[in-house]
């Protein structure tokens, strides 16, 4: 099955890893991986450029598919911010309706269906502000997986 984890490599610095719904170009796209993000190995099939590996957020909450030949063998992630506490991602509600969460890892979720929850205080005024809402996390994370 190969290691527990595996680290995003060989991402060009201002791109990032499409994580798919399915092993294929065609799937749709659920998040957004820079390198040195790490993964729960699932599993691949598949060989070479053709290798396809099933992937999942450390916390359990995304999984998808990904280009095996941008993946490297990794140890686990570290847990946290050092604090005690879980890292809080940076919520955006942009004014097409996508929804984004984007992780201290790098990683980025964003869904193109809106979630009918309570948001919260934004930092500013506008669409683009940050949210402090944390119910969104939960309903974003159930509209990726469907």
């Amino acid at each position: 099955m190969g290691p527990d984890y595996w680290q995003v490599t060989g991402v060009a610095s201002d791109d990032t890893l499409n994580v798919r719904t399915g092993p294929g170009m065609s799937n749709r796209v659920i998040l957004l991986a820079p390198n040195g993000a790490v993964f729960h190995n699932l599993g691949c099939r598949g060989e070479g450029n053709g290798r396809w590996c099933h992937v999942e957020t450390p916390d359990g909450t995304i999984s998808g598919w990904v280009a095996g030949r941008l993946l490297q063998d990794s140890g686990a992630p570290t847990q946290g911010n050092g604090s005690g506490q879980s890292e809080v991602p940076e919520l955006y509600a942009r004014q097409s309706g996508e929804m984004e969460v984007r992780f201290a890892s790098g990683c980025t979720a964003h869904t193109t269906r809106r979630a009918s929850v309570n948001v919260g205080a934004r930092s500013g005024h506008g669409a683009e502000q940050k949210s402090s809402g944390l119910g969104v996390i939960g309903a974003l994370a159930n509209a990726l997986r469907t």
